[in-house]
């Protein structure tokens, strides 16, 4: 079931990008304002969002994440758009393996 999952998912995100014209900033914008809202959610369903206490450290490290998770979605989405869904999976793969 997961192996048939990620092929559709990937064949299908690529199938996506090659027809819908668009930037790389623009899908990355896309994907994080979408998923905010299921990060709110999730924080509230597990108990973590009224325990967060907002100092300076700590928003600093949330806009430092803001900052990595936006390099890592572009340079993803870029990739994507330059090779094909099997050797975007291969990356993936490879780096999940080296991480």
């Amino acid at each position: 079931l997961y192996l048939g999952v990620i092929v559709l998912e990937k064949v299908l995100v690529k199938f996506v990008m090659d027809v819908v014209p668009m930037s790389t900033w623009t899908r990355v914008y896309y994907n994080n304002t979408l998923s905010l809202p299921m990060a709110v959610i999730s924080a509230f369903a597990v108990g973590e969002a009224p325990t967060v206490v907002w100092s300076v450290p700590a928003l600093g490290a949330v806009l430092l994440s803001c900052v990595v998770g936006t390099a890592i979605s572009w340079a993803g989405f870029n990739l994507r758009e330059l090779v094909s869904a099997t050797t975007f999976t291969v990356v993936g793969v490879i780096c999940k393996l080296l991480a």
